[in-house]
């Protein structure tokens, strides 16, 4: 029974011509089945949702609030049943044992210490140490295990728990002191290790330079502590604080070598990695010069979403335009609640219809978003919650040859204008001609009919 539940609550359809779904018992609309909310015969409940659309009579109709059935569009499609716990909508056992299984205390932060260039066994370490599960005298004696407790670290005899070693120690001192510039004052105000290196885990940016070298060199810094009593203790062999340096060093160093940081370090953190030898490489910018450029033939389209929160309000605005750049037709559109993506492929299928219905002949198709062309040009489904307008563009795009193409925002803006015009206004608008045009888009459209340049660093 409780795999049945699960079942039902995770499983949806995507509307098509409406008769495999159920337009009570299934999930189509919402997040529970709309027979969990209006009451009807035995007869009706398991009538589909093309018997009710079609049907101004149907008994449902007089049950099912008017404004669900006015927002209704069914196509020649067939209904597809979608699994609602993986992102692109078709049932694996991963996803399904993921609903099930039991979850600890959700740290994302963590994630942050399986960078692919960290050593493994360093990383796998320093988790240990945030949970506290290293085998130190003073964890074995609190589970009832008699133990004389000495720190080989030390050159006193001195007792030893997870602070003392990773903190106190004659070596931990030492390596410590060393690696003081990297790491931020705040940090080292933490007495207990652990405390301490969650703390570094959490604030660390390791996307930056700066933030990727001081982390990694923490977390091998515990790693070599850990060795060097592993070493004394049972191997009787000593390695100075020197060779341990050397050899953070030289880690740290390879993982830069094959890496690629989009920001630069600023000057001081630039000069403190300097200081320690090491010489990340950052991608260099570059200035380049760019214009809306029009259709040689035929018209174009321009598209682009908007979205206040993700989820949020959302909205999305496009225009048809000649190759004098002059608008023949535009369009504000708000979506309610929704996220940037749905806001972006919801604009461009709204684009594509208005084009279709009024008879304008699209050569090519302009979107900002990078990720929406390279899904509708491989073919490769985003989320299953796009999926009804997603198959739409892939039907109106495959009926003509029309071009594709990303643009960046700057040559975008009077479709971005659009998009924000109906976040303002919460309402749809379709505008003919260009004086027609909310006051607010004029500008733009202005800025792409004259040709001037937009500076981007890319």
């Amino acid at each position: 029974m409780n795999a049945m539940k699960i079942i039902r609550d995770n499983t949806r359809w995507v509307h098509g011509n409406g008769r495999n779904s159920r337009i009570l018992q299934d999930i189509w609309i919402g997040d529970t089945p709309l027979g969990n909310i209006f009451q009807a015969d035995n007869e009706a409940v398991n009538a589909s949702l093309s018997d009710v659309a079609f049907d101004i009579f149907h008994p449902l109709r007089s049950s099912i609030s008017q404004s669900r059935m006015e927002g209704l569009e069914l196509s020649s499609e067939e209904d597809k049943c979608m699994w609602a716990a993986s992102n692109n909508g078709y049932f694996t056992t991963k996803s399904a044992y993921n609903l099930i299984r039991p979850r600890g205390v959700h740290r994302p932060a963590v994630v942050k210490l399986w960078h692919n260039s960290f050593y493994r066994r360093a990383s796998l370490f320093s988790w240990k140490i945030l949970y506290r599960a290293v085998p130190v005298d003073a964890r074995i004696s609190e589970i009832g295990i008699p133990l004389v407790s000495c720190c080989c670290c030390c050159h006193l005899p001195k007792t030893k728990d997870l602070d003392h070693l990773f903190i106190n120690s004659d070596f931990a001192v030492t390596l410590w002191r060393w690696i003081h510039p990297l790491v931020s004052p705040k940090v080292t105000l933490h007495s207990h290790i652990t405390a301490r290196l969650w703390s570094f885990v959490q604030n660390s940016n390791i996307c930056s330079p700066h933030g990727f070298v001081s982390l990694y060199s923490i977390i091998l810094m515990m790693w070599y502590i850990w060795k060097e009593r592993c070493s004394r203790r049972f191997e009787s062999t000593h390695s100075s604080v020197g060779a341990i340096i050397n050899n953070i060093k030289s880690s740290v160093a390879h993982s830069l070598s094959t890496l690629h940081f989009k920001a630069d370090p600023n000057s001081q953190n630039l000069q403190i990695l300097l200081w320690f030898g090491y010489a990340p490489r950052c991608s260099t910018k570059m200035l380049k010069l760019i214009r809306w450029i029009p259709p040689i033939c035929d018209f174009s389209l321009n598209v682009d979403g908007a979205c206040k929160g993700n989820p949020g309000e959302c909205g999305g605005g496009g225009c048809i335009r000649d190759p004098q750049g002059n608008v023949h037709m535009a369009f504000s559109h708000f979506y309610d609640v929704g996220t940037s993506m749905i806001a972006e492929v919801r604009a461009l299928c709204d684009g594509l219809r208005l084009a279709n219905y009024s008879g304008y002949r699209l050569s090519i198709i302009y979107s900002d978003s990078q990720v929406l062309v390279n899904s509708i040009c491989e073919e490769k489904m985003l989320s299953w919650r796009l999926y009804k307008w997603w198959r739409e563009v892939r039907s109106l795009i495959s009926q003509e040859p029309i071009l594709l193409s990303h643009v960046y925002r700057e040559t975008n803006q009077l479709a971005d204008a659009l998009a924000n015009f109906a976040l303002k206004v919460r309402c749809n608008g379709v505008f003919w001609v260009a004086h027609n045009l909310p006051h607010p888009c004029k500008g733009p459209m202005y800025i792409d009919n004259s040709g001037l340049m937009h500076v981007r660093m890319v």
